[in-house]
């Protein structure tokens, strides 16, 4: 059965978020997206198509979904036009490099990018898909588009990203989640089927429908 999907329906104004303060600061030791653009970072094309980032990692590997999923997802996106970013800290950089790997004209930005540079960069997005993670939250406080991935953890736990464009991909078809409030190292039952049995073509329809 495809998984389920949820619409999160309370939104963060951007005056609320503004009050946060995470993308006004400036500082003589962070790039602004301008700065990005004249380093080879980001081009001014990359720019007007449609950006999305995905953020394959999480510090509970059993909130991850697949790497074979985003690898599928990051080729798909691309034979769409747009402009894909991976992105995450260092302990990322070697989950978003084998999806590079797979898909070259993706962009991988893992471990290169301040937590400001990585802010501002945000900002520009038309989408970010992650797992059940802080960028979601950090999505939908600016108003983009999120789409979350839930495996050993559920919305009804309350750490959804809470926004009327967030959209949550769960597998409701097993008994056994959540298994905690932030998951685990490893699937107490071996299996791992919360997030196995999230299918690329989940994602997708959720992105064609909600363009």
């Amino acid at each position: 059965a495809p998984a389920h999907v949820s619409y999160p329906t309370k939104k963060v104004s951007l005056a609320e978020a503004n009050k946060l303060q995470l993308g006004t600061m400036e500082t003589a030791n962070h790039r602004t997206v301008s700065q990005m653009i004249i380093g080879g970072i980001v081009t001014t094309c990359q720019l007007q198509m449609g950006m999305t980032e995905l953020k394959p990692g999480s510090v509970w590997n059993t909130k991850q979904w697949t790497q074979e999923g985003f690898s599928e997802l990051t080729m798909n996106l691309i034979k769409k036009n747009k402009t894909v970013y991976l992105m995450g800290g260092l302990s990322e950089k070697k989950i978003c490099q084998e999806i590079q790997n797979d898909n070259p004209l993706a962009i991988n930005l893992a471990g290169q990018l301040s937590l400001y540079e990585s802010i501002q960069h945000l900002k520009k997005c038309h989408l970010v898909i992650c797992n059940d993670s802080a960028p979601s939250h950090m999505a939908a406080s600016f108003g983009i588009q999120v789409i979350a991935l839930f495996g050993p953890t559920t919305s009804a736990l309350g750490f959804r990203p809470w926004q009327n464009q967030s959209y949550i991909v769960e597998n409701e078809n097993i008994d056994c989640r959540p298994c905690g409030a932030h998951g685990h190292h490893r699937c107490p039952k071996g299996h791992h089927l919360c997030m196995k049995d999230i299918k690329t073509n989940d994602v997708l329809k959720v992105i064609e429908h909600n363009p």
